[in-house]
């Protein structure tokens, strides 16, 4: 059983991603989000109580997938993302006094 995401609930993570969704998206998207918490919510009937952290097995590296380099985007490309800049800088919140 999953809660029900609201289209709101899914704005406002949008808005705190400063993501601009459509209609069709948020509809998407709260049913996915929904699908997924209920999957997390499962994790919470498990019995844990003889499992032991020496149950886990390390992965051996020949699993992992090889790490790749990709070209970076350009200054001007990154720049242009930034919800908030002056000139060809980042422009922040003081965080420290």
């Amino acid at each position: 059983m999953s809660k029900k995401i609201t289209p709101e609930e899914i704005r406002h993570i949008a808005h705190l991603a400063r993501l601009k969704l459509t209609d069709a998206e948020t509809e998407l998207f709260s049913a996915q989000l929904a699908e997924i918490l209920g999957y997390v919510g499962r994790l919470g009937e498990l019995d844990l109580k003889n499992a032991a952290l020496s149950d886990r097995k390390p992965v051996p590296a020949e699993a992992l997938r090889r790490d790749e380099t990709s070209p970076s985007p350009s200054r001007d490309a990154v720049i242009e993302n930034a919800p908030s800049r002056s000139g060809e800088y980042f422009k922040v919140k003081k965080v420290i006094e």
